[in-house]
């Protein structure tokens, strides 16, 4: 398995290849210590790691003392190779997507997986909510024609579109479902900033029932809220066409 992607899903690119630092409670809740992701514990990608048998994806950038057997992690925090929760503008970005899978393609690549952008306006950094949805949602309909493009024009390879849109979405609109105490309500009493990591002076404390929330810090996820979405993302529900990623592993196992 190979992962490209943003923040989200950065395993400790970010950390290994620019030297960023990240301080407690990050990954208080899994590692103990921070281990490179921006979450108080395991990302949605390690979650749907274990669900496969896999080990968590080591960091491309971390040359020490991994692995690349079962595949690696290309995702970057700021990145923009694939559907970002950072910073969107459809046509741009599908075009971006669009070149990187055709590479992958051309590198071999047959089983894609693509997910498209989660709600923007629902994190709290979110200047203006409804404003941010919208363009999330105009450029996951791209995307899905994109999608649907590849398939036809791809040979031999199979091309999944995730919803994760829905798939988040659903954790704030379903919060009493999944056991968060209040919609919005964050982990860290902050709003991310790149300057001003978590953890660090003059930020503030983390509340102690991390489990309880959705959002880690203002844009990033808890580990309770990225157990959920890999199990959503697990169960094809929300995947065009519906294909299990166990199946796609199962037909091509290392």
């Amino acid at each position: 398995m190979f992962n490209f992607g943003d923040s989200n899903s950065d395993t400790g690119n970010l950390v290994a290849g620019a030297g960023f630092r990240l301080h407690r409670p990050v990954g208080r809740r899994f590692f103990g210590k921070p281990s490179g992701r921006f979450s108080d514990g395991r990302l949605y990608i390690d979650f749907i790691c274990e669900r496969l048998g896999l080990d968590h994806l080591s960091p491309y950038l971390e040359s020490s003392g991994v692995s690349f057997r079962h595949g690696a992690n290309f995702a970057v925090a700021g990145a923009m190779t694939g559907a970002g929760e950072s910073s969107i503008v459809p046509a741009i970005v599908t075009r971006r997507i669009r070149n990187a899978l055709t590479m992958v393609h051309e590198a071999g690549g047959r089983k894609l997986v693509v997910y498209n952008t989660g709600p923007l306006g629902l994190t709290t950094r979110a200047a203006s909510p409804a404003g941010h949805n919208r363009v999330a949602r105009a450029f996951n309909a791209r995307l899905g024609r994109l999608c649907s493009d590849l398939r036809a024009e791809l040979a031999n390879a199979t091309v999944v579109c995730v919803d994760m849109y829905a798939v988040k979405y659903g954790l704030f609109a379903n919060h009493t479902e999944h056991a968060a105490d209040g919609v919005l309500r964050r982990a860290v009493q902050y709003n991310y900033e790149a300057g001003k990591a978590c953890g660090s002076p003059k930020v503030k404390k983390a509340c102690a029932d991390g489990d309880r929330r959705i959002v880690w810090d203002g844009l990033h996820y808890t580990e309770a809220a990225n157990r959920i979405v890999a199990d959503k993302v697990m169960s094809a529900e929300y995947s065009d066409p519906p294909l299990q990623l166990q199946t796609l592993c199962d037909s091509h196992r290392f």
